[in-house]
């Protein structure tokens, strides 16, 4: 028999944002209706947009975000994560995908993360790809993620954008420039 939290995520899983917090009993359609109106004028996720009106908190936006998803949210203040579980995922990959591991199983390679995002999936996809977990994903609070990845990795978030630019800034990468698909390979020390 499905626990009441997976019973929850399966009656919410797939519903538009606002019928998910309406269900939630965190606003009320008129609200829905509001916020919708002011995302049809200038844009912008709803849940943001809840969020500016004063209507839910970042944690109300990203529980209801989890649960859209079908997906656990997982309160990060709350969790002791093992050294162990932490080295899986070396500190680069854990700061581009903002992503925590929280448990970890040898026997089945089963890896369990946070993420900030229900829909990062290149995060999992590349976990099991290039690494070769099974990956289970729930969902955190993006500051909660970022304190974590600063608390288990001591360094400081990189960006994918900040690795681009940190290769474009090569000696070597800067010698290749502009030679199209021609490479002479002497030249490269």
């Amino acid at each position: 028999m499905p626990s009441k939290t997976e019973q929850v995520i399966g009656a919410l899983c797939g519903r538009p944002l606002g019928r998910v917090l309406v269900k939630m009993d965190k606003i009320t359609r008129e609200q829905v209706h509001e916020a919708l109106k002011i995302q049809k004028d200038r844009g912008g996720p709803l849940g943001e947009i809840l969020v500016d009106m004063g209507l839910i908190d970042n944690d109300t936006r990203s529980l209801a975000l989890a649960y859209q998803a079908g997906m656990e949210f997982i309160d990060l203040n709350t969790v002791n994560i093992p050294d162990e579980v932490i080295r899986q995922i070396p500190a680069q990959m854990a700061n581009a995908y903002k992503i925590v591991p929280l448990e970890y199983d040898e026997d089945t390679n089963h890896l369990v993360i946070a993420m900030a995002s229900p829909d990062n999936f290149r995060a999992t996809d590349d976990l099991h790809t290039l690494m070769g977990f099974l990956v289970t994903a729930k969902v955190a609070e993006s500051q909660a993620v970022e304190a974590a990845l600063l608390k288990h990795y001591d360094v400081e978030p990189e960006s994918i954008a900040d690795l681009i630019n940190e290769v474009a800034g090569d000696e070597t990468f800067a010698a290749l420039e502009n030679r199209g698909e021609s490479i002479d390979l002497d030249t490269i020390k």
